[in-house]
């Protein structure tokens, strides 16, 4: 009996070290942010590299710093949001305005299309930087297309017409390789639907791209744009496939799928980058996220340009057999109707003033009805709040992320008791998140001046439609 025990103890124990040794080598499923993902695959390519970490986060360049630091080391004329990097570019763009019959301004541009500091920032990290473009580089075209032959169908010819005109643009753009920034010709070439800024405008975006990259060098800093597309780079098929032991056999970057969520808060070259990591098995990829609920400074995203990075990620004819067309989730089981036909109707608001700054879905509908968010005057100011607060533990208070620890200092200061019980969250804190009690506090009052009256203009004006209405209607039910 003894034998037989002493062999069964034996059995389980070699059984549960083959079980653990198999779930070693299984790859485990990793929850992390955008930030700890771009850590994984760095440390693996600078491992397989046996090269040093290249970027220190502590000189990383965010929106905060952009407005901060580089901005105000402008010169006084440069930070009127016209450009101005030298008298021969402002003098190009005023021909541009004169040519187009409109007035000119000092530097070429009219005051009120000025460009402000999130307005360049948008372009840098969206376009200049963050784009497919300068992801994947840019090799130009080798030959000019074949002349259609003699009678052909009217239709070919007007094809060819364009696909000419097409060529000899492309001839303008500078050679980049995988992971540099667009050359001005590339980026004044854009569509208008990808870039609603004019040509003078996005001129002067570059003027401040060249400035701001300047200063970069002169600070010895970086911004998350340059780390990322050093990845990309790295990560082309080319370099890939010079490399000794592949980082993927060795499953040092094992991922066979990602799922992103708020992929809208996501650049191209960030989706890029995605792509790589997935060995360019790009059907492996599961985007998730709603482009009105962007949060993140600086980023302009737009479903239908995905198809844009499976194109040159795997060939324009095999993206065209994949599944790559969005699907649109509008059943919504977390908020009830007053607060969807709310954020709907302000939505259309945006819509009507902004047009074609965001890409409009079809309104969500909830499983309840319910009332919509009210607005409420504290008559005590802070002694408000923290009686609010007092009365509903369940209470949290949403404002704007530069203000939120300013606020539950605040809130707490002589209060004690308050400590344990105020939770102040910023907007990029909360996102995602389930609240039951909400208040927004401060959210327009605090904002800067150029972005208060903007709001201000916004919220008085009257745009009303079908979902308005519906709004009000079931605020008037409830």
């Amino acid at each position: 009996l003894a034998a037989a025990l002493a062999a069964a103890a034996k059995a389980e124990a070699e059984l549960e070290e083959e079980e653990l040794a198999l779930e070693e080598a299984l790859p485990r499923p990793q929850f992390v942010t955008i930030d700890d993902f771009v850590k994984l695959v760095e440390q693996a390519v600078l491992w397989e590299r046996g090269e040093e970490p290249r970027f220190d986060t502590r000189r990383e360049v965010r929106w905060l710093e952009f407005e901060r630091d580089f901005w105000p080391s402008l010169s006084k004329a440069a930070q009127k949001g016209r450009g101005g990097r030298d008298e021969k570019a402002a003098k190009h763009r005023q021909g541009h305005r004169a040519r187009d019959g409109d007035k000119a301004e000092e530097g070429g541009m009219r005051e009120e299309d000025a460009l402000v500091p999130l307005t360049v920032w948008t372009q840098i990290r969206s376009h200049i930087k963050g784009s497919v473009e300068a992801a994947f580089g840019w090799e130009p075209p080798s030959a000019p297309p074949a002349e259609p032959s003699e009678g052909s169908d009217p239709r070919r010819l007007v094809e060819h017409k364009e696909a000419l005109e097409k060529y000899n643009r492309h001839l303008e753009y500078e050679r980049r390789p995988p992971g540099k920034p667009m050359c001005k010709a590339m980026y004044l070439d854009l569509t208008e639907g990808r870039c609603l800024l004019s040509k003078a405008q996005r001129s002067a975006a570059y003027e401040y791209f060249e400035m701001y990259q300047g200063w970069l060098l002169r600070e010895g800093r970086h911004d998350e744009c340059d780390r990322i597309l050093s990845l990309v780079n790295k990560l082309k098929s080319v370099k890939r496939a010079q490399m000794e032991a592949s980082i993927w056999k060795e499953a040092r970057v094992p991922f066979d799928r990602i799922y992103a969520d708020e992929v809208q808060d996501a650049t191209q070259a960030e989706i890029t980058l995605f792509s790589l990591a997935c060995n360019d098995h790009v059907d492996g990829l599961f985007l998730a996220g709603d482009n009105a609920q962007a949060i993140t400074h600086g980023v302009s995203f737009r479903f239908q340009e995905l198809r844009l990075i499976m194109n040159l990620a795997v060939g324009e004819k095999r993206a065209q057999s994949m599944n790559t067309k969005p699907l649109t989730l509008t059943h919504n089981y977390r908020s009830h109707s007053g607060v969807l036909d709310f954020a709907a109707s302000f939505l259309t608001q945006l819509d009507a003033c902004f047009p074609r700054s965001f890409q409009k879905l079809a309104a969500d509908s909830g499983l309840s009805r319910g009332p919509r968010p009210g607005v409420w005057t504290c008559p005590h100011g802070l002694e408000s709040l923290r009686r609010a607060l007092t009365l509903d533990q369940r209470l949290i208070l949403l404002t704007r992320d530069e203000n939120a620890r300013e606020l539950e200092e605040a809130l707490t200061r002589d209060n004690p008791e308050l400590e344990n019980r105020v939770n102040v969250l910023g907007i990029c804190e909360a996102k995602g998140l389930e609240f039951n009690d909400v208040l927004i506090v401060d959210f327009f009052s605090q904002a800067p001046k150029h972005l208060l009256d903007g709001w201000m203009k916004l919220l008085n004006l009257k745009v009303l439609d079908d979902s308005r209405a519906a709004g009000a209607a079931a605020g008037a039910s409830a």
